[in-house]
């Protein structure tokens, strides 16, 4: 077998990766040298990739200098080389080892050329892999990480170092955002049972499928730079499927611009969004489980479900009727309606008022309900200072409800780091904070994984820059696209009139199989919280033997603790927030004395099983509440 098998055996990749490397035909050559038997020269593209005097003993030092203790959750290096200073890493941390090797002619040249010492580690060349393996490897841990590039990797691959070091900084900051949102995961639970009927009952968004494969798609956010091109919109009427966030439909009815459908996910009553619309009766809403009920009351003409995955109700839906198909759960309306057109087999699919920062120091066009707001950089803190314009919006009102307090115009309603990125047309004086890098970076992997079939244009003209995306003017979209005319009020007329509803019969008999499960979680808890509180006591009594089979005892019914759990993910979405928290708590717990660490642990997992325990008479609630509306006549 030669070396290339053998690596690509014990090393971690993608399967994609791995099929691509045997048949990549290597494109600019790498030139590799021993010396002396112990002494490496790497060159690529007249760059060295070793220090050019004891190349290994300065790698080794460059490892030891990084900060952090040997333990750590997650360790991410950009720039395989020869392998060296991987294996410098594998003995410097205890931590799971990422490398990111940017250039597939290095790595296939490494892999080929000897046996590499680095069993275990995984290689990714893929930034939205890459963000999905730092997703997965950190969701459960402390978040201890390290992040290091290879100095000489630099010079070579400047752009991708640059993406790189945003692509790990947002991925690690998605998951912090995604923690802090937890604890609405109660909200949307209630959210999806009150919402259950008329997810199963509506005309589902996704049947547009049966007519669309390959009919352009617009997605339409309220960046500030929708204004520049809402009047055109007009001539992409009938050539594509126009789906607009409803946070821009204000600025759409102004140009008078009917989308082909609306589509809102928001948790809060967004009824103020729509007033006075001029095509309200006209129009075509989509909405999601977990939206606020009384956005389900809006009197437009047609509503229709979006059914997102992963979610509790897609779940109980594909358990209840088999395979069903949904729509990747994304933060933002608008990254919605990117998943929803790119399922339904939209191609291409453009983005317009996508903006994803501060362009003109706005955060959206001039008529979205969230341009009440505008921005001011702070230099001195690197802060964006966020200044209400007008304290009497609903928009506005509606923050104030939120977190109990009154606003004025002129008043600073928050602060945030500011971030400067690549913006639209390379300009890179471009401003944009934590929540919109969020979105950019999610819509930058999905245009690198699971996207990448799809032609993806950002028509927006402003904002930043879409990594994935190429950049057009939309009067060139339009001059390109605009050459077809597809009848999509008749196929949206057509998805409803043939359109028909699930029978509620086998979703009662999953969500009273849930419930059974929960009631059942819930005597195990409170049976495990007995079992470490009774462990704590025989320890503290000295009666070690009796604590340890109360300790077996206890790690028996966590096992099947855990395994319950992971099978109801509403249970999982309204206690996540606290259980995460309590998880993130267990290095406070660390002792070199390991009776004082045991007691710590059991302090711990006491403090979970209650949580656990609380989440399920939540849960046991909601799901009675169910039953009973499924049980209902119409």
């Amino acid at each position: 077998m030669d070396y290339l098998s053998q690596n690509m055996q014990k090393i971690g990749m993608a399967p994609q990766l791995k099929e691509q490397l045997i048949s990549w035909q290597i494109q600019s050559p790498v030139s590799v040298r021993v010396k002396n038997g112990n002494e490496i020269e790497m060159q690529y593209k007249g760059v060295s990739l070793y220090h050019a005097q004891q190349p290994i003993a300065v790698a080794a030092a460059e490892i030891q200098r990084l900060k952090g203790d040997a333990k750590q959750d997650l360790v991410i290096y950009f720039g395989l080389g020869f392998g060296i200073h991987a294996e410098f890493l594998k003995k410097r941390f205890d931590a799971p080892l990422l490398v990111f090797e940017p250039s597939l002619d290095i790595l296939k040249t490494t892999l080929s050329l000897r046996p590499l010492p680095i069993d275990g580690i995984t290689i990714e060349t893929s930034m939205g892999r890459l963000a999905e393996l730092v997703d997965t490897t950190l969701e459960n841990s402390d978040r201890r990480l390290v992040v290091a590039v290879h100095s000489h990797y630099r010079e070579l691959f400047p752009l991708q170092v640059e993406r790189f070091e945003f692509v790990v900084q947002q991925a690690v900051n998605s998951l912090l955002i995604r923690h802090n949102t937890l604890q609405r995961g109660s909200r949307w639970a209630k959210f999806e049972i009150t919402n259950l009927l008329d997810t199963v009952r509506l005309p589902p968004f996704i049947a547009l499928k049966k007519y669309c494969s390959g009919v352009p798609g617009i997605f339409v956010g309220a960046g500030p730079s929708l204004a520049k091109n809402v009047a055109l919109l007009h001539q992409m009427k009938g050539s594509s499927v126009i789906v607009a966030a409803s946070t821009a439909l204000r600025t759409l009815d102004s140009a008078g611009i009917q989308p082909d459908v609306a589509m809102i996910i928001e948790s809060n009553d967004c009824a103020y969004q729509f007033r006075d619309l001029r095509f309200l009766d006209q129009l075509v809403l989509a909405l999601t489980p977990y939206s606020n009920p009384e956005n389900f009351k809006l009197p437009v003409k047609q509503k229709l479900s979006v059914l997102n995955h992963p979610t509790p109700t897609h779940d109980w839906m594909m358990r209840a009727y088999g395979n069903v198909d949904a729509v990747i759960t994304a933060a933002s309306v608008a990254l919605v309606a990117f998943a929803a057109l790119y399922q339904i087999g939209c191609n291409p699919i453009i983005a317009v008022g996508m903006d994803l920062a501060f362009t003109g120091n706005e955060t959206h066009v001039k008529g979205a309900d969230s341009s009440a707001i505008n921005i001011r950089f702070n230099d001195a803190k690197n802060e964006l200072e966020y200044i209400v314009r007008d304290a009497d919006t609903d928009y506005i009102q509606t923050i104030s409800k939120q977190i109990n307090r009154t606003f004025k115009s002129g008043d600073i309603l928050r602060t945030r780091e500011a971030y400067r990125c690549r913006g639209f047309g390379d300009n890179e004086n471009v401003y944009s904070d934590l929540v919109f890098n969020s979105y950019r970076a999610w819509l930058e992997g999905a245009a690198d994984t699971w996207a990448s079939d799809r032609t993806l244009i950002n028509a927006t003209e402003g904002g930043a820059r879409i990594h994935g995306f190429e950049e057009m003017a939309f009067s060139e979209v339009i001059k390109k696209y605009a050459t077809a005319a597809y009848p999509i009020s008749d196929w949206l007329n057509a998805i409803v009139k043939d359109h028909v509803p699930f029978d509620v019969a086998p979703l009662k008999r999953v969500i009273h199989n849930e419930l059974l499960l929960i009631q059942n979680v819930y005597k195990l808890a409170r049976r495990s919280r007995t079992c470490a509180s009774n462990g704590i006591s025989l320890i503290q009594a000295n009666r070690l033997n009796k604590a340890q089979k109360e300790l077996d005892r206890l790690a028996t019914l966590e096992k099947e603790l855990g395994a319950l759990t992971r099978e109801t993910r509403m249970l999982n979405q309204i206690s996540q927030k606290a259980a995460t928290a309590i998880r993130l708590k267990r290095h406070e717990d660390r002792n070199d004395d390991p009776v004082i660490q045991t007691m710590n642990s059991l302090r711990r997992s006491m403090q979970l099983f209650a949580q656990i325990k609380s989440g399920c008479e939540e849960a046991i609630v909601i799901f009675e509440q169910a039953l009973k509306m499924l049980n209902a006549p119409d």
